[in-house]
């Protein structure tokens, strides 16, 4: 998330709130990718940092007038539904 606010140029603002007991059992905290299977497989392309790539997302798709099918428009650093 920190990400999306640097692309934006903007100082992060975020609040964490506590997973609700309810659905804590059924998420998943903690993703890391195993690629050594795919480079053996002959993959040689190169990986992009996940910093580049939230930034050329943010940049190249959400910064515009309507952002989704919602009508959320971004003005600045603020996005607002």
């Amino acid at each position: 998330m920190v990400a999306a606010y640097a692309a934006l140029g903007a100082r992060p603002n975020i609040q964490y709130i506590d997973m609700p007991e309810a659905i804590r059992g059924s998420y998943q905290y903690f993703t890391q990718s195993e690629v050594d299977r795919l480079q053996r497989a002959g993959y040689n392309g190169g990986f992009t940092a996940l910093e580049d790539a939230v930034g050329a997302y943010v940049k190249g798709f959400l910064v515009s007038p309507i952002v989704s099918a919602d009508h959320a428009t971004l003005t600045g650093s603020d996005v607002r539904f």
